[in-house]
């Protein structure tokens, strides 16, 4: 393989990860910071943590199909008997489970918040009270493990078409460990009281630079393991 076609592909694998997450990941965060979440705020119990849980999972199909169509173009012109349905559908799933992974824990403290007010209370002070750092290392722990759920339905159409497809689990969740806490940075930098046409270059920014960092680590599998013999 000429060293110029695998230096093309990875920066169009790249440039499809930016843009995808640009488009796809950015209308899932819009959509939560300026519709869902002022509508759920009025609400009590555990409906706000559900509603949240069922939208995440109904969103991530919209980033699923974006990021998948974005990827597997690209993607096709090394597999060309890849299916850009199947790789669609792959992504789709994967981002469905990961958001819905994502999204159940603070359904559960919902849940369980919804039983006093005192188990609420509590728990916003323990939210506010968390240092800056720890939540920039529980969001690459969260996106190393939902690296590897978007992986895994990816990894069963990829092994199909070519060796070593194994690799892409691990590098896929280093992948979204270095890209997490840069979508975490960026919505902790919309200004207090910010509207989402405020926030919208802020958070498409910050989705871009993930996907894009994403990408060249998930991409260096792809041309320097997976796809070596293609």
């Amino acid at each position: 393989m000429k060293p110029e076609r695998d230096v093309i592909f990875w920066l169009r694998w790249v440039l499809a990860n930016a843009l995808g997450e640009a488009v796809g990941l950015s209308a899932v965060l819009l959509v939560g910071f300026g519709v869902l979440g002022p509508r759920l705020a009025g609400l009590t119990g555990a409906w706000p943590a559900v509603i949240g849980l069922v939208a995440g999972v109904l969103l991530g199909i919209f980033e699923g199909i974006v990021v998948g169509a974005a990827q597997g173009i690209v993607l096709r012109a090394r597999l060309p008997r890849l299916a850009l349905r199947t790789w669609i559908v792959a992504t789709v799933i994967g981002a469905m489970v990961a958001w819905g992974l994502g999204m159940l824990p603070s359904t559960l403290m919902g849940a369980g918040a919804g039983a006093g007010a005192g188990a609420d209370a509590s728990g916003g002070q323990a939210a506010a009270d968390m240092p800056e750092a720890l939540t920039y290392v529980m969001a690459a722990g969260m996106g190393l493990v939902a690296g590897i759920v978007l992986a895994l339905p990816q990894w069963l159409v990829l092994r199909q078409h070519a060796r070593r497809a194994g690799w892409w689990l691990p590098m896929n969740g280093l992948a979204w460990l270095c890209g997490m806490p840069i979508v975490f940075l960026g919505m902790g930098s919309i200004p207090a009281g910010a509207n989402v046409w405020q926030a919208l270059p802020i958070v498409v920014a910050a989705t871009a630079a993930a996907g894009a960092v994403v990408g060249a680590i998930n991409g260096l599998v792809l041309v320097k393991v997976v796809l070596v013999n293609r």
